[in-house]
C-alpha cells in the first residue's frame, strides 16, 4: 500500500507543471456594476474582486496587460481606473480620474498567494502619469507624484514575473 502512495504522489508531482497550465486557462478581467473581477473559464463563481486594490470610486475600465505561468503559479498585470469622484461634478476633482496597476500572483486554486497595487494617476493626490509603455514581455511607466515631489520609474518583466513590479524612486526636478 506504501508503494502505491508513493507512486501516486510521483506521479500527480509529475504532472504539476501541466495541470498549472490548464488551471489558467481562460483567465480574463470584467467589468460590471462598478467593479472588475479577474475571471478564469475553469473556475466558477464571481472571480476576484479588484475594486478594493483601486483608487477610483468605481471601476470604469479594466484590462489584463501582461500574464505568465511559472512553477505552478500565475502571474497577472492589470491596470485598473474610473473617476475620482463617482457623480463627477464641478466640484475638485469632478472630471478626475484614478489608475492602478495590480500585480497578482495566483496559486493553481484561483486563490492569491501574493498582490501589490501601485497608484499611477490620480487627480485627488496629484499623481501625474508620463508615459506606459506595454510590450509582449515587459512594462514600463514613469510617474510623479507632485505631493512627495517624487518621480517613480516602474518596470516588470514578463520572464521573471515573481520580482513583480521594480521601483526606482528619485527626487522630482521641478522646473521653474
Amino acid at each position: 500500500m506504501k508503494s502505491f502512495r508513493f507512486v501516486f504522489i510521483f506521479s500527480i508531482s509529475a504532472l504539476m507543471p501541466f495541470l498549472g497550465q490548464c488551471a489558467f486557462e481562460g483567465i480574463d478581467v470584467v467589468v460590471s456594476s462598478g467593479t472588475a473581477f479577474l475571471k478564469s473559464s475553469n473556475y466558477y463563481g464571481s472571480g476576484i474582486d479588484l475594486k478594493l486594490l483601486s483608487n477610483a470610486d468605481v471601476v470604469e475600465k479594466a484590462e489584463l496587460k501582461l500574464f505568465q505561468v511559472k512553477d505552478s503559479a500565475a502571474f497577472i498585470v492589470v491596470s485598473i481606473s474610473g473617476p475620482s469622484r463617482k457623480n463627477g461634478g464641478s466640484h475638485f476633482c469632478g472630471a478626475g480620474e484614478e489608475e492602478n496597476l495590480v500585480w497578482m500572483k495566483l496559486a493553481d486554486n484561483m486563490l492569491i498567494q501574493d498582490v501589490r497595487s501601485i497608484l499611477i494617476s490620480s487627480c485627488l493626490l496629484s499623481v501625474d502619469l508620463d508615459s506606459f509603455d506595454v510590450t509582449d514581455d515587459s512594462l514600463k511607466a514613469h510617474y510623479a507624484s507632485i505631493c512627495e515631489k517624487k518621480e517613480f520609474d516602474l518596470a516588470y518583466d514578463n520572464d521573471s514575473p515573481e520580482k513583480g513590479f521594480v521601483i526606482s524612486i528619485s527626487e522630482l526636478k521641478l522646473v521653474k
